[in-house]
């Protein structure tokens, strides 16, 4: 008991109990039982259990039985023994529906237990390979791509990394491996910088490791992290949603808060700062302002809100941030028109160096920047992209974009027709027959996807 003791001792003020220079010294300051007392934050309940453990006397120490009947400790073991195996009836989110359509797929292919594929398409390439796995029994239902490797998420949490290996200047193939570390559990996000990958845990917490260049590993540094790391200047708050730029990320939480870090450039982290800063920065939205998800381009970053509203920062090259008249970077998150999207609540954001690709829950398309117009209040409608059948998921590299439809079809294109539809690159991408998309990334190099079947959702 007096070993329990120590250790909540510990627990609470983040000390050893009883510590000296030598090994009588610290004998003798156990045998005399003098100890700090613990920080008056705590209950006097708290207090007394560790005073009662840690007293000189053995025969006053409590036991077993008398300390489970403390009151500082019944409540806690009547809970326990309620609570253990029960599932919540109401999600703890208050999310609103903005990502309805992407949660929807990947919770079918997650009820039904039925396998998903990580299909890579290499430059040039209009046949996918299908990417190993580490085991037969990994099911990834996110993936995103960084300059070199991917990552992907798993419906047991984890997450997979496929390093990109070059067997010359032309070819190369992808290891898999998971990415063990004590903090890599429980993962439900993951987003990808240039050369840093950021995670996110079902509880909130947010890890990032990589290339620290422009402080956005969050770290107070702008040292490498090889191995997976909490971003420490969020643990107070509750993250639900995480984004990156190729050299900046910006981040939810649950109470409405925005912060950023890395790169300043073009104004991309909305914090009107001259430099990069290499801890989370709480933006300041105005008031009223209720964010739940965010997206980021190379040099800008995109809040949606509760009701599908649209918030924009950093470079507005081309009007492709949709405000006109704010000049070319634009350094504190604006709203963009009410009516530009038809009221339609928004499910992902996009962004070229010049054009703003936003779709909504209706698998609608539209456009903002050198193919669409720019939308002050009042103005008219965006250019929507004249799709043949509903979208499901945008992606964009730095001059080309992808979007994937209900039918599993995988269109790429560079610029619109006179008519708005797209002018696709030639020769297009396959997709095995009867497979849906539920994830879809790229980079310059590569396009990567998570495909389930068809006749499973």
């Amino acid at each position: 008991m007096w070993a329990l003791g120590c250790v909540l001792y510990e627990l609470l003020t983040l000390k050893s109990p009883f510590s000296a220079e030598t090994l009588p010294a610290l004998i003798q300051k156990i045998m005399a039982g003098n100890v700090d007392p613990v920080a008056e934050h705590y209950s006097s309940g708290i207090k007394q259990v560790v005073a009662s453990l840690l007293h000189s006397d053995p025969t006053r120490r409590p036991s077993v039985r008398h300390l489970m009947c403390h009151p500082a400790v019944m409540p806690v073991l009547c809970a326990l023994y309620c609570n253990l195996g029960a599932l919540p009836c109401v999600s703890k989110s208050n999310r609103s529906s903005c990502n309805s359509l992407h949660r929807t797929l990947s919770r079918s292919a997650i009820a039904s237990g039925d396998a998903t594929n990580v299909l890579l398409w290499k430059p040039g390439a209009t046949t996918p390979v299908q990417l190993e796995l580490p085991t037969q029994s990994t099911r990834v239902i996110e993936v995103d791509a960084g300059k070199r490797n991917i990552f992907g998420t798993t419906t047991c949490g984890s997450v997979v990394m496929w390093e990109r290996r070059d067997e010359d200047d032309k070819n190369f193939v992808y290891e898999a491996s998971v990415v063990k570390d004590k903090v890599t559990s429980n993962i439900k996000h993951v987003a990808c910088g240039d050369d840093f990958t950021v995670l996110l845990t079902e509880t909130g917490i947010v890890i990032s490791f990589g290339k620290g260049s422009s402080g956005c590993l969050g770290h107070g540094n702008r040292q490498d992290t090889e191995h997976p790391k909490i971003v420490e200047g969020l643990l107070g708050y509750e993250v639900i949603s995480v984004a990156c730029g190729d050299s900046h990320v910006v981040a939810v939480t649950g109470d409405s808060h925005v912060f950023a870090w890395g790169s300043a450039d073009n104004g991309r982290l909305g914090l009107e700062l001259p430099s990069s800063v290499d801890t989370p920065q709480n933006c300041g939205l105005p008031k009223g302002a209720h964010p739940v998800d965010c997206f980021c381009g190379s040099d800008c970053s995109f809040l949606v809100g509760s009701a599908g509203e649209l918030w924009v920062c950093g470079s507005n090259r081309d009007n492709k941030l949709g405000i006109r008249g704010n000049g070319e970077n634009i350094f504190k998150f604006v709203p963009v028109g009410s009516k530009a999207f038809l009221g339609a609540p928004i499910v992902s954001v996009a962004s070229t160096v010049d054009r703003t690709f936003v779709l909504t829950d209706m698998g609608a398309l539209f456009v903002l920047g050198s193919d669409g117009q720019s939308t002050a209040e009042g103005a008219s409608p965006l250019t929507m992209v004249s799709m043949r059948e509903r979208v499901t998921h945008v992606a964009c590299t730095s001059s080309a974009v992808l979007a994937a439809t209900e039918n599993g079809c995988l269109i790429k294109w560079r610029e619109l027709s006179a008519a708005g539809s797209p002018v696709e690159t030639s020769p297009s991408f396959e997709v095995p027959k009867n497979n849906r998309i539920l994830s879809l990334a790229s980079n310059e190099d590569i396009t990567v996807a998570v495909t389930t079947s068809t006749e499973s959702l």
